[in-house]
């Protein structure tokens, strides 16, 4: 099955190349024992550069947090078939690629930490986040 993803940030509208995230716990080895709160590091993406992303001016400001979406969709149906929400977001990595060989001869790529996700039937929060962020 094929799909499509975009990515919805500021009333705009990106075309997802990739995204990777996931859910990290600390456990002991020997009893397997869970030793903390289960944590998210960072969302990684790349979008299909445009003219006016505003990821650059977005990355220069320590206190810009920005709310946003990724719909993913069947192809063949183009319905939305998943979506992750993610709230209260820094961008604290952006990187813009230009090769003129490839199919997507420019992309940017954010890296972002987050402190909320909703994904699915689960809502993932980061009060250590929260404060670090509010203290500057």
């Amino acid at each position: 099955m094929s799909f499509l993803a975009k990515l919805s940030i500021d009333d705009k509208e990106f075309n997802l190349l990739s995204i990777s995230f996931g859910v990290n716990s600390n456990y002991d080895p020997r009893s397997l024992m869970i030793s903390g709160a289960p944590q998210v590091s960072t969302i990684d993406i790349e979008v299909e550069s445009t003219s006016s992303g505003g990821f650059f001016k977005w990355s220069l400001d320590i206190k810009d947090k920005k709310d946003g979406k990724i719909v993913f969709f069947k192809r063949d149906a183009m319905a939305g078939s998943r979506t992750l929400e993610f709230k209260q977001a820094l961008l604290v990595g952006y990187n813009e690629r230009f090769n003129s060989v490839d199919s997507n001869a420019m992309i940017t790529s954010l890296k972002m930490i987050v402190e909320e996700i909703v994904f699915e039937d689960g809502i993932y929060e980061n009060p250590a986040l929260r404060y670090e962020i509010n203290r500057f």
